[in-house]
């Protein structure tokens, strides 16, 4: 992901500030396109797939992943660790105790949606002070539509980037968490799209 400051949107192909990936794996036919075309581009259009062709070329850019995202299996292996009783204390030191009170799955812990997670490390800046900082691994949910105020992983005309999403009052804008990088806000022409919401950052304290 490309996060450099003068990164903004340029105007490329058609206006669709705010589209998403299909929800639910699926079929909500809900909207109707139409165009003119020429005889001969009919023909093809036909021969391709005709609306079919159309959909799945749709579908596969709304699915993009940012390059080196990588997927959960779709049946990720369940590992089970051991939870110990007593909670780590960030004031005053506890006595240590080895009693076992549960055990967690790595797997349900960072997602509820496992087929629709995937993970990706970070770029740049310009989300530090949203404490996500260059190389930290995060967990994308793209089950989940995204609210204002959520951290996402946005596609701006064909380039990935990860910022926080704010949209109210028909406002609609990508705010990082860094002064030093501008807010991205749609622009006629720009080709917008959240591919995903992130749950979670993972943070090395040592390298």
């Amino acid at each position: 992901m490309d996060e450099k400051p003068d990164n903004a949107p340029s105007p490329r192909g058609g206006s669709r500030p705010g589209a998403g990936r299909k929800k639910g794996g699926g079929q909500h036919l809900t909207e109707s396109l139409q165009v003119s075309v020429t005889p001969e581009q009919k023909k093809v259009f036909t021969a391709l797939g005709g609306t079919k062709w159309i959909r799945s070329v749709i579908d596969q850019r709304l699915n993009a992943l940012p390059p080196g995202a990588a997927r959960l299996s779709r049946s990720p292996s369940r590992l089970r660790i051991r939870l110990m009783d007593s909670p780590v204390q960030a004031g005053f030191p506890s006595p240590a105790t080895d009693y076992v009170q549960d055990e967690i799955d790595p797997v349900s812990l960072l997602t509820e949606h496992a087929e629709s997670t995937f993970f990706l490390r970070t770029k740049g800046e310009s989300m530090i002070g949203a404490g996500i900082f260059p190389g930290d691994l995060l967990v994308v949910d793209r089950a989940l539509e995204p609210r204002s105020g959520d951290v996402v992983i946005a596609n701006v005309n064909n380039e990935f980037t990860v910022k926080r999403y704010y949209h109210r009052g028909g406002v609609l804008e990508l705010r990082p968490e860094n002064p030093e990088y501008p807010v991205l806000r749609p622009r006629e022409g720009d080709e917008w799209s959240i591919v995903g919401v992130v749950t979670r950052s993972v943070h090395p304290f040592r390298k």
